[in-house]
């Protein structure tokens, strides 16, 4: 008995030709399905005689007509509803997949517990397949991922991300507990003041809280050499490849300043204020696929910086985008 072929959502495929043939060839599955018109006794009869993976493949098969065939009992997104049905589905087949892993060892991919899925075998830590399927988990959900300064109280993984509590025009939050300056609680949103999650969905960034780097007060210029030891004092952490601390991070921003400030503005060994408050200095990340991207601006008299990390969409803890910004992936 073979289970019929997996829902994939539409949202997956990025061409808008596939998109249409796999919405069209679903519907045709489900439609023409011969479990469709049996009745739920000989449903019922026919699993006393089966085995416990026949049993798990007609249920699952089951429970997946059961939701196409009921749209109007849908109480959430029609595609988020699909796509938590496609991972529940994934995880209850997980334990016939992994026995016949176990039955037919291939050495090009390798199951992964914490993803329910199928990954390349260079996505795994070395001699990863003598370990059982049921405890083996790919290095993307090994590795941490660091939201915030504080190193204890700010790492997550690419499960505890994915399964945060998702709010229409918030999105998922991390708090962390560790407080700075008194009373600012460093934290990481989703912004979305004007659109629902579902929207934002298919690629998630954080945006860290705005950080304090150097009171300016009145001045119209200060020494750039106070600037700088402010950048190396408050120790702002950006992303696993760059720190405030970063010689090469100031002297970009100092280069960006310059060139808006003009010929010989910022030269004689003063950094200009005023060019800052007419608008933010914006960097990036260089570490290949990092997109982390920092900017620095003048707010209420102080000067402060903003960190905007882009993790991609959270479908495959070993996308480029991902690993990049992993803590254990550095020097990799």
């Amino acid at each position: 008995m073979e289970i019929s072929p997996f829902p994939r959502p539409t949202r997956v495929y990025r061409r808008p030709r596939r998109r249409q043939r796999a919405d069209t060839n679903y519907k045709s599955n489900i439609t023409t399905s011969t479990l469709c018109r049996l009745p739920l006794e000989l449903i019922l009869h026919i699993a006393a005689y089966l085995s416990d993976v026949d049993i798990l493949t007609l249920s699952l098969t089951c429970r997946q007509l059961r939701f196409d065939l009921h749209p109007l009992s849908r109480r959430i997104d029609p595609i988020a509803e699909q796509t938590l049905l496609y991972e529940r589905l994934r995880k209850d087949r997980y334990p016939s997949a992994a026995l016949k892993e176990k039955s037919h060892p291939t050495s090009k991919k390798l199951l992964c517990s914490s993803c329910h899925t199928k990954h390349p075998s260079s996505h795994f830590p070395p001699r990863a397949f003598l370990e059982s399927a049921l405890t083996r988990s790919c290095t993307g959900t090994r590795d941490r991922l660091r939201i915030c300064g504080h190193r204890n109280t700010g790492t997550t993984t690419f499960n505890a991300l994915r399964g945060l509590t998702r709010e229409p025009y918030h999105g998922p939050i991390l708090l962390c507990p560790q407080t700075h300056r008194g009373n600012t609680t460093h934290h990481l949103s989703l912004p979305a003041h004007d659109l629902h999650f579902r929207d934002l969905a298919p690629w998630t960034w954080f945006l860290t809280q705005r950080t304090d780097i150097l009171n300016l007060g009145t001045s119209t210029s200060l020494p750039t050499s106070d600037v700088h030891d402010a950048f190396i004092i408050a120790n702002r952490y950006i992303c696993p490849h760059l720190n405030t601390q970063n010689e090469l991070l100031f002297h970009r921003l100092h280069a960006k300043l310059l060139r808006r400030h003009g010929t010989g503005g910022g030269r004689d060994g003063m950094w200009p204020c005023d060019a800052t408050a007419h608008g933010e200095l914006v960097g990036n990340c260089r570490w290949k696929e990092c997109e982390t991207w920092y900017s620095l601006f003048v707010e209420e008299g102080w000067l402060r910086m903003e960190v905007r990390r882009e993790l991609g969409p959270l479908r495959d803890p070993n996308l480029g985008g991902w690993r990049a910004q992993l803590e254990g992936w550095k020097g990799r």
